[in-house]
């Protein structure tokens, strides 16, 4: 009986240590959080304004707080009288503000007091969980009753509310924030900048820093390795602007955030870095190892916050190659630590093969549709929906498997292969506007002028960026930064999501102040860089095409800077979608009228292709009939579609030029070649159906 018991405690042990890491434990929590939760109130004499505040570090009798910045703001004419800390067992101390910047959304505030308040411990549980179950702690301020009781100056506990925090990492796996979706509810907390997360243990997990006035009440929170590392001293921006006319030197700015004025010199360490060598990891301090100890050393200006300076990277060749760049930090004790490594690119001239359907003729080739003969089909599968609510162009998924369609009516769609079947959808509660890709997921332009980040893996939204006046927007996998073309016209902005600001560049400017540089054809004389009706970015994020009072345009998009190249000859007042080879070497559009465009080919209704390179004449012409629809690109292959829906595959290097004919109701809307299959497929969209055809 007593082995029966022993043996029945153990396994019932057993079970319990199994299902304890997912157990939510409130009063455990709360001993460990306690402590750190306080209450932070700034009188003017005149007001008071209250915010939660996390103790997230102690040195001697000093403790570090962060809170919500906007607490310290004062209203015009009213400065801060004092700034008080309350903590849980009713004790207040005065506090002084270090840094009204902090990060994004929080201050920093410093406070002696005689009780051993202490911080809480570091979470590392996003190393081990994609998400992390915990709690959000803080104060009801948003509670009326609540408000009345502080401004009679009386005693308040933290409340709070059990939350799942979602990282949002970088391509390396690196935890840049985290995100929550959180509804404030009539007597809980409400999620201010300065509310903590912590996971369930207690364990602090990062501060809330942006509550983003959004209809889910997205919250963005701080790590809080972040913090801890921006307490001893960091780099918090940091921005390569190339030298015209001097390969490989650069001009950098940046700002620290040293609170403590505890840096003593910014150093920027670089080497030469190859595309499969590994990135060092953030460790838990919140700064990086070492990248190499046999890296190029070259000191920076400091001046306060302000990081400035000239500096060369060298080339070893005149062809394309990357540099890893590491600030490193010295400090009062000259102890170093080291930054996030970024990589900075050399760009060397562009390459000056031939594109791949042009290669074997020295001009350009002509398909007519007398020359099409009918062409063999493996497999069709088809779905109806309606192709006019879906906002062109269709995306791949970020692993190339499965197709994203975003319906005018606010809902993003992922559909699988080969069935086409709806796998995941995100309602957006928006109408949206436009869509593409970028290194930090999907971004989204909604009716309200406000970019929508959303993370592929959870197909959550996890940013929120307003744009004011933004009509149209591109980007990049390997990029950061988003391009947005404005309603006037006149402007493009560049919209880092990074945290590096906007950069705004006007048609005039780049106009006026490149215009020695821009080679230009015969043809278009007359015209000018007026205005950005159109632009298109190739997949390789460096080549930008833009339409201009009937002309085109190419910039080479370097280091958040547009340089203008060449001004190419009229392609008339409303030309198809410019869409670009994998490879971004070439590019093509559609004719919709039978005009005849100046320094053309006399074709009429077809498509032109031209290599990206050099945009003064195309290399390729199609015409294959009436109001051509769609153009598209393969692997050696190009699709297009007639008005008699006839889909040609023209396949320049072999000869063969076949046609289908598909039984599928209105226009012709969208062709998506797919990237990694082994056959030849593709993904059809029309306004009435969805079809996966396989050759």
């Amino acid at each position: 009986m007593k082995r029966f018991i022993v043996i029945f405690s153990i396994c019932l042990a057993s079970v319990w240590l199994q299902a304890e890491p997912v157990r939510l434990d409130v009063a455990r929590a709360l001993r460990h959080v306690s402590d750190a939760i306080v209450l932070v109130t700034m009188d003017t004499g005149i007001l008071e304004q209250h915010a939660p505040g996390l103790i997230f570090e102690r040195i001697d009798n000093r403790v570090y707080i962060v809170t919500d910045a906007a607490v310290v703001q004062t209203p015009e004419g009213q400065g801060i009288h004092r700034v008080w800390v309350r903590y849980n067992d009713r004790g207040i101390s005065k506090a002084d503000l270090l840094d009204d910047q902090f990060a994004d959304g929080l201050a920093l505030l410093e406070a002696t007091f005689r009780h051993p308040h202490n911080p809480l411990e570091q979470s590392e549980r996003h190393t081990r969980e994609d998400v992390i179950t915990g709690y959000l702690w803080g104060y009801p301020l948003s509670d009326p009753a609540v408000r009345r009781l502080l401004t009679k100056g009386g005693g308040l506990g933290a409340s709070w509310a059990i939350s799942d925090f979602q990282p949002t990492r970088d391509l390396l796996g690196q935890v840049e924030s985290f995100h929550i979706a959180y509804r404030p509810v009539a007597g809980e907390i409400d999620g201010t900048p300065g509310t903590v997360a912590v996971d369930r243990f207690g364990d602090a997990v990062g501060v809330v820093s942006v509550l983003e006035p959004t209809a889910d009440q997205s919250l963005t929170i701080t790590p809080i390795q972040d913090i801890r590392a921006s307490l001893k001293g960091i780099v918090r921006e940091l921005s390569f602007e190339p030298i015209r006319g001097r390969r490989g030197y650069f001009r950098v700015n940046g700002r620290t955030a040293d609170p403590c004025r505890r840096v003593g010199a910014v150093i920027l360490t670089s080497k030469r870095w190859q595309r499969d060598q590994a990135m060092p990891l953030q460790q838990a301090d919140g700064f990086w190892p070492r990248m190499a100890h046999d890296a190029r050393e070259q000191q920076l200006d400091l001046d306060g916050n302000i990081i400035s300076g000239e500096i060369r990277l060298r080339p070893s060749s005149d062809a394309d190659e990357a540099h890893l760049c590491q600030i490193k930090l010295l400090y009062g004790d000259r102890q170093p630590s080291f930054c996030q490594p970024q990589v900075v690119h050399l760009w060397g001239e562009l390459p000056d093969n031939s594109n791949w359907f042009a290669q074997d003729y020295s001009e350009h080739m002509e398909l007519r549709a007398s020359d099409v003969r009918a062409g063999p089909v493996e497999t069709v599968n088809k779905v109806s929906l309606d192709g006019r609510s879906i906002i062109r162009p269709m995306i791949w998924s970020a692993d190339d498997r499965n197709v994203l369609l975003l319906h005018r009516t606010g809902i993003l769609e992922e559909r699988t292969l080969p069935d086409l079947g709806v796998s995941r959808t995100l309602k957006l509660g928006r109408r949206p506007v436009d869509m593409a890709r970028t290194k930090l997921g999907l971004a989204i332009l909604v009716d309200d002028a406000v970019l929508w980040i959303v993370d592929e893996r959870s197909l959550k939204v996890t940013r929120r960026i307003p744009v004011p006046g933004a009509r149209a927007i591109e980007g990049n996998v390997s990029s950061y930064d988003v391009l947005v073309l404005t309603a006037d016209r006149d402007q493009i902005d560049i919209v880092s999501l990074a945290g590096q600001g906007t950069k705004v560049l006007t048609a005039k400017e780049l106009w006026m102040g490149q215009k020695s540089w821009v080679r230009k054809h015969e043809a278009a004389e007359g015209h000018t860089l007026a205005e950005f009706s159109d632009f298109s970015l190739a997949p390789d994020g460096r080549q930008l095409l833009v339409r201009s009072n009937h002309c085109l345009h190419r910039f080479v998009f370097e280091y958040r800077s547009l340089h203008y190249k060449e001004m190419g000859p009229p392609i008339g007042e409303e030309p198809g979608r410019l869409v670009f080879t994998r490879d971004s070497a070439s590019f093509g559009f559609v004719n919709v009228s039978d005009q005849l465009l100046p320094a053309h080919p006399p074709v009429g209704f077809g498509s032109y292709i031209y290599a990206t390179r050099n945009i003064q004449a195309p290399v390729l012409t199609l015409n294959y009939g009436a109001m051509p629809r769609v153009v598209a690109f393969n692997e050696g292959i190009i699709y297009a579609q007639n008005k008699d829906q006839r889909m040609i595959r023209y396949a320049p290097r072999v000869g063969v030029r076949d046609g289908y004919r598909f039984d599928t109701r209105g226009r012709t809307l969208d062709i998506l070649p797919v990237p990694t299959s082994e056959s030849e497929e593709v993904v059809i969209l029309s306004e009435s159906d969805l079809l996966w055809v396989s050759f």
